[in-house]
C-alpha cells in the first residue's frame, strides 16, 4: 500500500523490463542451465524471441515476460465463492505490468490463463479474462504507481469494472483504497468520507471478500488510527484469503507501527514468498527489517530487489538509510553517487564529492533540505522526507514542529515515530513521547533499539 513501499502515499517507481540478449543471460536470470531454458522454450512456451533474418541461436527475452511465464507456473490460487475473483491479488508494479502486457499486447505464455481461473467448478465468469477484470487489472496497475495521476485514473478503471459487472466486489474495495491514499492530501476530510463509503459498499457487495476487509482495515488504521479495529479487519481478511499477499504485507505494516517487529517481519516474509516476483513486496520486507533495526538484512533484501529492478526507488532508499543508520557513511556516499548516476543526476551538486564521507552525507542532507523547503514555500508539505532530513541534520526543534504539523494534518510519518531509526536520538524528548500518546501508540520504554550513532552531531536539546 505496498516512504517504504507499503506506506501512504505509496512511492511510485517505473517498471524496468530488461532485455536479455542470449541463452546464457536468460538462463542466469532464471537460475537454470541453458539446456533447461531451451527445453522450456520448445515444450512449455517460455517467451523467448528471435531476431529477424538471424540464425536460430540469436535470441532475446524481456524480464517481465519471463516473470509472467514463471508466475503462471505457481500453484493455482483459491477462488472466493462470493466474488468469483482470484484470491491472489496482483501486487507490485512489476506483477501488474506483466499482466497488462499479456492483456494489451496478447503476448500470453501457455499456462498463464491459470492465474485467472480457480479449481472451483462453480467459478463465475469474472475469473475469466472478462472486460470487467481487464478494467480491474488496469486499475491495479495505476493504483500501484503511487502517483496522484495514477490514483485518479485507477478510480476510473475500477468504476468501469463495476459498471461492467456490479457484483465485482474487489473493485469497490480498491476505490476505497485509492481514496484512503488521497485522504493524505489537502482534502483529507472529504476523501476520508468517500473512502469510508466505498469500503462499506465493498462489504455490502461481499462480506466474505478479503479485499473488502483489507480496505476497511486501511481506513481503521490510517484514517481513524483505530489500531484494534484495523488489526481485527486484517485478521479477517487473512482468514478469508490466506494467500492474499498484499494483505499480509499491509498487516505487517500495522504490526510494525505497533512495535511488534517480529510479527511484522514474519508477515512480510510470507507475503514475498507468496509473490516472489513482486519488487514491491520484496522492498517492503527490506523496510520491515530496517524498522526492526536489522540493517544488514534490510540491505541484502533490497539488493535482491535491485537485481531485477535496478532503479526501484524504494529499495534504493532503504539501502541508503540502513547504511546511514549504522554510521557507514562511506558506503552511503558510494550508494548515493551510484544512484544519482543511474538517474543521470549531478551528484556533485548535492555535495557528495566531499573527501570526508561523513561530510559528504551531511552535504547531501543539507542539499535535500533546501529542495524540500522550496516545495514547502510553494505550498506543499513534504512531511515524510522533511522530517527524516531534519532528524539527520540534528535540527531537533524544527523536527518536532514538523512532526506536530504532520500530526495535525494526519500525515503518515507520525505513525512511525516509535520505529523509524532516524528518530532514535530523539526518543527521550518529551514532545515525541507526548505525540506518541496522542496517536495511541505506547512510547518507547528503553533505549535498546537506539542507533549506533547520533548522526553527524549531537541533536540540539529541546525544552524540557
Amino acid at each position: 500500500m505496498s516512504v517504504p513501499i507499503r506506506q501512504i502515499p505509496r512511492p511510485g517507481a517505473p517498471v524496468v523490463s530488461r532485455r536479455l540478449n542470449s541463452w546464457k543471460e536468460i538462463a542466469n536470470y532464471l537460475s537454470r542451465e541453458v539446456r533447461t531454458v531451451q527445453r522450456w522454450e520448445k515444450s512449455n512456451g517460455l517467451p523467448v524471441r528471435r531476431l529477424n533474418h538471424e540464425q536460430r541461436g540469436s535470441v532475446y527475452a524481456f524480464t517481465t515476460e519471463l516473470d509472467a511465464w514463471m508466475e503462471s507456473r505457481q500453484p493455482v490460487p483459491a477462488i472466493s465463492a462470493s466474488s468469483g475473483v482470484s484470491r491472489m491479488r496482483l501486487p507490485g508494479l512489476a506483477a501488474i505490468a506483466i499482466f497488462l502486457v499479456a492483456i494489451v499486447a496478447a503476448i500470453v505464455a501457455p499456462g498463464i490463463e491459470k492465474l485467472f481461473r480457480g479449481a472451483d467448478s462453480q467459478r463465475s465468469a469474472l475469473t475469466e479474462l472478462s472486460p470487467a477484470r481487464e478494467a480491474y487489472l488496469r486499475g491495479i496497475y495505476l493504483l500501484d504507481l503511487g502517483t496522484l495521476e495514477g490514483l485518479t485514473k485507477s478510480i476510473s478503471e475500477f468504476q468501469k469494472a463495476i459498471e461492467l459487472d456490479p457484483r465485482f466486489g474487489p473493485a469497490y474495495a480498491r476505490i476505497a483504497e485509492a481514496h484512503t491514499y488521497l485522504s493524505f492530501g489537502k482534502d483529507r476530510s472529504a476523501q476520508s468520507a468517500v473512502a469510508r463509503d466505498w469500503a462499506q459498499r465493498a462489504l455490502r457487495t461481499g462480506s466474505s471478500s478479503a479485499e473488502a476487509h483489507e480496505a476497511q482495515a486501511m481506513i481503521d488504521a490510517y484514517v481513524d488510527w483505530n489500531w484494534v479495529a484495523a488489526q481485527k479487519e486484517y485478521q479477517t481478511a487473512l482468514r478469508l484469503a490466506p494467500d492474499l499477499a498484499t494483505a499480509h504485507s499491509n498487516y505487517a505494516q500495522l504490526e510494525a507501527i505497533l512495535g511488534r517487529q517480529d510479527v511484522a517481519v514474519a508477515e512480510a516474509q510470507h507475503a514475498w514468498q507468496l509473490q516472489p516476483f513482486s519488487p514491491t513486496l520484496g522492498a517492503s520486507l527490506g523496510w520491515f527489517y530496517y524498522w526492526a533495526h536489522r540493517f544488514d538484512e534490510a540491505i541484502l533484501t533490497s539488493r535482491q530487489v535491485l537485481k531485477s529492478q535496478p532503479a526501484f526507488a524504494s529499495a534504493q532508499a532503504c539501502i541508503v538509510r540502513s547504511l546511514v543508520a549504522q554510521g557507514k557513511f562511506a558506503g552511503a556516499r558510494d550508494e548515493l553517487i551510484a544512484q544519482m548516476r543511474l538517474a543521470r543526476s549531478d551528484y556533485r551538486s548535492a555535495g557528495l564529492d566531499a573527501v570526508a564521507p561523513e561530510q559528504a552525507i551531511r552535504n547531501f542532507y543539507a542539499w535535500k533540505l533546501g529542495k524540500l523547503k522550496e516545495q514547502q514555500n510553494a505550498g506543499h508539505f513534504p512531511s515524510f522526507d522533511l522530517a527524516l532530513t531534519l532528524a539527520a541534520l540534528g535540527h531537533t526543534d524544527e523536527l518536532m514542529s514538523c512532526l506536530e504539523e504532520s500530526f495535525q494534518q494526519h500525515q503518515f510519518i507520525v505513525l512511525l515515530i516509535n520505529v523509524e531509526p532516524f528518530f532514535d536520538p530523539y526518543r527521550q524528548d518529551p514532545r515525541l513521547v507526548q505525540l506518541a500518546k496522542k496517536i495511541g501508540l505506547a512510547p518507547q520504554q528503553t533505549a535498546k533499539n537506539r542507533m549506533s550513532v547520533d548522526f553527524f552531531s549531537a541533536p540540539q536539546q529541546g525544552p524540557r
